[in-house]
């Protein structure tokens, strides 16, 4: 099992590379929605959304899970850190679910 530790990023670049990469991994569709302003380093600053597909469909209303992060910037570490531990860990589990993942929404408070 991996180490709660190693989803922990050190700073929103790398956050924002890596939850994009595990998302295109799953084969999610990802959009980035540019936010005016640049980061720290001059960065691009987004936010991403990825939604999974319930793994069959079905006639009943499909429950949906939202996982967000950055609200307040600060805490993104941590909800980006729950998101990668989610997409590694459980989001192949899915049965009628659809998950809305919402990546890095103030990355910078």
């Amino acid at each position: 099992m991996t180490p709660a530790t190693s989803y922990f990023s050190p700073d929103y670049a790398t956050a924002r590379r890596r939850f994009r990469d595990a998302v295109d991994r799953l084969n999610w569709p990802r959009e980035s929605h540019l936010i005016p302003g640049q980061g720290p380093n001059g960065e691009d600053l987004t936010i991403d959304v990825a939604v999974s597909a319930p793994a069959r469909e079905t006639p009943a209303p499909i429950r949906t899970l939202i996982l967000s992060s950055g609200l307040h910037g600060v805490e993104g570490f941590f909800g980006s850190a729950v998101q990668l531990a989610f997409l590694e860990q459980r989001a192949t589990d899915l049965s009628e679910m659809r998950c809305v993942l919402i990546h890095g929404l103030n990355p910078h408070g």
